[in-house]
């Protein structure tokens, strides 16, 4: 990661073989899914839309480094519910509505819930963060699991929809030095994105 520019993510599953690679800049989503040999391009706009959750590189950051989301706080309510050690929920009004759990004793996120309605279907996007460990030369604890779950809800009575994405890093610093971000498209993947736009349309 290269803070405020560029999220870069090699997805590797228990074998050892990288499946996907991601590329997150402050514009769009990118990325080569290896397995099915496609590839994407998605601005935020379209990423928003096609989860039903408004989304962007800050957020997305926010979520990588388990930090709290970068917005505005209208009400700060203790949780101590179930017996468990006194928690924070940061309230944030509006369409969408956001609900984030702060553990004063981490100092850190624990939990995000962002939740979206419009005419056609309700949405949200729910992260749970856990594992927290120091990393060399970083200054707060960082969650080395991060568990998403994003739904929509439609009015019509279709099946839900749900997208889960569940994240382990294998290695973690903050590095002194400059770091290389490799991304490229092998030749005769196909453009999914595009696919997807012709089979909508």
């Amino acid at each position: 990661m290269a803070e405020d520019s560029l999220i870069w993510l090699s997805i590797t599953p228990g074998l050892g073989i990288e499946v996907m690679r991601v590329l997150f800049t402050t514009d769009s989503l990118k990325f080569v899914d290896k397995i099915n040999r496609n590839y994407g391009h998605l601005s935020y706009d379209q990423l928003s839309q096609l989860t039903g959750v408004p989304i962007n590189f800050k957020m997305v950051q926010a979520i990588m480094l388990g930090n709290t989301l970068p917005v505005g706080v209208n009400n700060i309510v203790p949780d101590s519910t179930g017996g468990k050690p006194l928690m924070y929920k940061l309230i944030t009004l509006g369409n969408p509505t956001i609900t984030q759990l702060l553990a004063p004793q981490l100092n850190r996120s624990t939990e995000v819930l962002i939740e979206t309605q419009n005419p056609k279907f309700k949405a949200s996007m729910w992260v749970q963060f856990a594992n927290h460990q120091s990393v060399l030369n970083f200054s707060q604890l960082f969650p080395l699991k991060k568990n998403i779950l994003i739904e929509q809800d439609f009015n019509d009575q279709r099946e839900k929809s749900k997208i889960t994405v569940d994240l382990e890093h294998q290695r973690t610093e903050q590095a002194d030095n400059t770091l290389a971000f490799p991304y490229e498209v092998p030749a005769g993947y196909r453009n999914m994105v595009q696919v997807q736009l012709s089979t909508d349309e």
